[in-house]
């Protein structure tokens, strides 16, 4: 009896345990062809806890390896998270385009006061202006970046090429008069400055061509004819100096009577 009772606990307890060996480990007990219990594998059906597989899967490639961190006797899988990517303008404009209370200002754009090529010009031409009078080759320096935000403006080329026959160059000086008159037929100061120039070189005649026309546009201007008369003389024609003396003195008394 007592033979019988222990087997039957010995049954009981084998088969308690059978039972909590199952739920808990990979391996399975079962009995060979002699009756004797033994472990076996469950293989490719082991117990999994949601996606984690207790049994690693083994790398086919030395390419497809993971990258392993070792730390002691531990080995951690190493797994290069990607950055995300967002277009900030795209998700900006997707959250203010369902929303009109959102201004510049929640657009991430602050208001700010961008002067325009006018304003900027306005005080480039200004600063060009006052550095005529005491340094021209500063005023040179300015006359170019203005004339490069207004290239058609002649009055600016004229006031250019002032600065430039101040400071003996010449050349420079016969190129902006010369853009001036292009802008504007009809400059006459242009025209007697260019005169001035060529006259300076020696190139007579065209000075006078030059003068004949300044005062063709500016017909009362004395400086004009005085200059175009010393011209004539220099170029021995008497006659034509000597009425335009004539002119001279004529309009210079009615400016004193006016």
């Amino acid at each position: 009896m007592l033979l019988n009772k222990g087997t039957a606990l010995d049954r009981s307890s084998l088969l308690i345990w059978r039972f909590f060996r199952r739920k808990s480990t990979t391996t399975e007990t079962v009995l060979n062809k002699t009756g004797e219990e033994q472990l076996e594998s469950k293989g490719v059906d082991a117990p999994r806890l949601s996606t984690f597989s207790f049994q690693a899967q083994q790398p086919q490639t030395e390419e497809d390896q993971p990258t392993l961190m070792e730390t002691g006797d531990t080995a951690v899988e190493a797994t290069a998270v990607e950055e995300p990517k967002a277009n900030v303008a795209d998700l900006v404009r997707e959250k203010v385009s369902h929303d009109r209370k959102f201004s510049a200002i929640n657009r991430g754009v602050s208001p700010a006061f961008i002067p325009s090529i006018r304003e900027i010009s306005t005080c480039v031409r200004i600063e060009a202006e006052t550095l005529s009078f005491a340094e021209p080759r500063s005023a040179v320096t300015a006359w170019q970046a203005y004339l490069t935000l207004h290239p058609r403006d002649a009055d600016a080329w004229f006031s250019y090429g002032q600065c430039s026959v101040v400071l003996d160059e010449d050349d420079d000086a016969i190129r902006a008069f010369s853009t001036a008159l292009r802008i504007q037929g009809d400059y006459g100061l242009a025209h007697g400055a260019l005169g001035f120039v060529l006259a300076r070189q020696g190139a007579i005649q065209d000075a006078i061509a030059q003068y004949q026309r300044a005062i063709e546009c500016r017909p009362t201007c004395v400086d004009m004819m005085s200059e175009l008369a010393r011209l004539y003389e220099r170029a021995g024609a008497s006659a034509e100096a000597d009425a335009l003396w004539v002119n001279v003195e004529i309009l210079s008394n009615e400016r004193v009577r006016s």
